[in-house]
């Protein structure tokens, strides 16, 4: 069992994020199949909107809130090392393979959203953490939705 304050859950997935967004972009840059390469640029944009809905997210609830103690299963702190193992072995990837690594990714922060949303008290906290986890999904989506297209390439 882990304990964090909300804060640093929030600045662990936004690291994540930022990660993530950064890594992406890199891979971009060395791409040389354009359906890939315009699925990098769409996870960099992707990762990018994750990590600024969380900066909002932060500036929006209070102090309180912020500062609120939380226990979860794994702390977020986990996200970060998962991505730097990730991201050394991508760079020479296809397109079926970055789909599935940002799937992977993006279900890394899911499960740490869940695990809060599940275990959150008061009320009003496991609201926090099931807007984030909404958000969370909603993206998912969105990206499971641009892959799609990009295979009818």
């Amino acid at each position: 069992m882990a304990s964090e304050q909300v804060k640093s859950v929030l600045d662990n997935t936004r690291s994540f994020h930022r990660c993530a967004k950064e890594m992406y972009s890199r891979l971009a840059k060395d791409c040389e199949e354009q359906r890939a390469s315009m699925l990098l640029d769409y996870l960099s944009e992707h990762e990018a909107r994750l990590e600024d809905a969380i900066t909002q997210t932060e500036a929006d609830v209070s102090a309180k809130v912020l500062n609120t103690w939380v226990q979860s299963s794994e702390s977020s702190t986990h996200l970060i090392q998962c991505q730097e193992l990730q991201a050394t072995s991508q760079s020479k990837a296809s397109f079926d393979d970055l789909v599935e690594l940002a799937l992977k990714l993006d279900d890394q922060v899911i499960a740490v959203y869940q695990d809060l949303a599940q275990r959150a008290e008061p009320a009003w906290l496991q609201d926090v953490f099931e807007s984030l986890l909404e958000m969370e999904q909603a993206e998912e989506k969105q990206l499971a939705k641009q892959a799609l297209r990009g295979m009818d390439l």
